[in-house]
């Protein structure tokens, strides 16, 4: 493809082991990128969004979300540790936040090797197809 012509960003849908630890995740993404690294061919112009899918989320109604209690939202459904980092992804339409702990190493071997991204978690996806159907 030439310069200006169209270009289809590839699609990766890779499911990791069940049962792994923080280390074991980036091994695997390491073993995974050394496989697909030429199929992939990720140019620097291309924008990278990775989802994360967890049960480690919530949804808190926008009114009630305050970003500096995210641990609070999420310590009565999800193991915390305390350098748990918190992230959220904002449904404006819906007016709901979903809270979640993103795979902190996951993200950092990322931005090691493609700088910035995009990251979200599955389910702030599923609400905004949702009503993007009940909708439409």
């Amino acid at each position: 493809m030439g310069p200006g012509q169209p270009h289809e960003a590839p699609y990766v849908n890779e499911q990791f082991p069940v049962a792994t630890t923080a280390e074991g995740l980036t091994q695997y993404l390491d073993q995974f990128w050394g496989r697909q690294r030429e199929t992939l061919s990720i140019e620097s112009s291309q924008s990278i969004r990775l989802i994360h899918q967890s049960s480690w989320y919530t949804v808190v109604p926008k009114a009630l979300f305050d970003p500096a209690r995210g641990l609070d939202y999420l310590k009565f459904n999800t193991r915390l540790l305390d350098n748990d980092l918190v992230a959220h992804d904002l449904i404006e339409a819906l007016d709901l936040v979903v809270v979640y702990l993103p795979f902190t190493n996951v993200n950092n071997w990322f931005f090691e090797r493609f700088g910035s991204f995009t990251f979200e978690h599955s389910a702030a996806i599923l609400l905004r197809h949702l009503l993007a159907q009940s909708t439409a």
